[in-house]
């Protein structure tokens, strides 16, 4: 798909904007019955709005969708999307989170295919074991929130700073642990150890010598800075 510059599109630019500044691409359909692939199980046609052929999509936050997507079919409990980008006309004065992130096409809602039996918690899992880590390697925070018959999980913009956020979901660091646990656990037994209070590599006894000049340190008193140098979600972590 060809990425269309917003800027020229007048006064329709408005209707289209990013509003929490994902940075995600604008896109055009050919048609409202576009059936070419954003990704393996979502189309176009599926994740457009109807009410325009222009829609925006984030390729990093869509991939790790699919990857959840993919999950969920290889259980047999198949899930379409139910409402993929919005237009501002779209949501309306009454703008929430969600209607923003749909907005943004770096959010999106999905629920079971009809006749596929399955719980909500199910979607719920699959999201929070695929998606956080692609998006905090981004410095992204996720956001899920579960619904009575579906889930919407987004990727937050760049200016948000409050963290992740689980809406009705009660214990989402289980799931994010477990999609965090490797395939095979390490023999780190070889591994070269450093000793208290010396450095690595040998032979210098002043680390700006190895890393330069630090600009401004980081402790855990700025909460910010601070929680953007933990890599991944995960609890269950070894020192």
């Amino acid at each position: 798909l060809d990425v269309v510059d917003p800027d020229l599109l007048g006064t329709e630019k408005d209707n289209l904007a990013d509003p929490v500044n994902t940075g995600s691409y604008l896109f055009k359909a050919t048609s409202n019955d576009d059936t070419r692939a954003l990704t393996l199980n979502i189309l176009v046609r599926d994740f457009k709005s109807p009410s325009s052929l222009y829609f925006r999509a984030h390729p990093t936050f869509l991939k790790c969708v699919q990857a959840a997507m993919t999950q969920l079919r290889n259980a047999d409990k198949q899930v379409k999307v139910k409402q993929g980008f919005q237009t501002l006309s779209d949501v309306g004065s009454g703008v929430t989170d969600r209607d923003n992130y749909l907005r943004s096409g770096a959010g999106i809602t999905l629920e079971f295919k009809a006749g596929v039996t399955g719980a909500i918690d199910d979607i719920v899992t699959a999201v929070l074991k695929t998606c956080p880590v692609p998006m905090m390697k981004m410095e992204r925070d996720i956001g899920v929130e579960k619904l009575a018959d579906s889930v919407h999980v987004h990727m937050k913009g760049a200016d948000h700073d409050s963290g992740p956020t689980f809406t009705g979901i009660s214990d989402p660091q289980t799931p994010i642990a477990a999609g965090l646990d490797p395939q095979k656990i390490p023999d780190c037994s070889n591994l070269k150890t450093v000793a208290n209070g010396a450095y690595y590599p040998g032979g210098y006894d002043d680390p700006t010598q190895v890393v330069g000049v630090v600009d401004e340190p980081v402790d855990r008193t700025m909460t910010v800075d601070a929680n953007r140098l933990v890599q991944y979600l995960g609890v269950n972590k070894e020192r």
